[in-house]
């Protein structure tokens, strides 16, 4: 995936939101919390800069921890742990962080492979195959079917964001 994991923190935040038990919530909190889906989408991919800068790509960047599950699941419980009494607010801002890396994994699991099973095993797991069969390696992706689901994530999260844009104006126009 290239283009769809902001969208796509996007739109998981934004069904986080929506849920019936958090819509006592205020707008300004449920902007943050949509923040920290799209912050948490794209997290994962922190390890670009060590990838680039200091192991000069010499691994996969999905081989580091920034790409395991596990990572993600154990520091969401420790979030959730350490933050229960003090603030329900900053608990789900952690949960709704986390699961946006673990939308990350999804999302990457669709040709880039993510070892789901670490520690157990060091399987990559994908759903499919993309050859390496053009000069310039992003063309392989470009071209190939998966690319097809990243357009409907990016058109999904432009469609929600213009219809809520759409609902605030109907809004503010009816309180005035």
């Amino acid at each position: 995936m290239f283009i769809a994991h902001l969208p796509a923190g996007y739109l998981l935040s934004k069904g986080v939101v929506a849920m019936e038990h958090l819509r006592h919530l205020s707008e300004q909190t449920k902007r943050r919390l949509i923040v920290a889906g799209m912050v948490g989408a794209i997290s994962p991919d922190i390890d670009l800069l060590y990838f680039y800068l200091i192991d000069h790509r010499q691994h996969g960047h999905h081989s580091y921890w920034t790409h395991l599950p596990v990572f993600w699941v154990i520091a969401i419980l420790i979030w959730i742990a350490l933050l229960w009494r003090r603030s329900r607010t900053w608990v789900w801002l952690g949960i709704v962080f986390g699961l946006s890396a673990l939308g990350h994994m999804v999302l990457d699991s669709t040709a880039g492979g993510i070892r789901w099973l670490y520690p157990l095993s060091m399987q990559y797991f994908r759903l499919a195959h993309i050859h390496a069969g053009q000069s310039w390696w992003v063309m392989n992706f470009v071209l190939h079917w998966t690319v097809l689901l990243e357009i409907v994530i990016v058109a999904s999260a432009g469609m929600m964001y213009l219809r809520s844009k759409r609902a605030g104006c109907a809004v503010r126009t009816d309180q005035q």
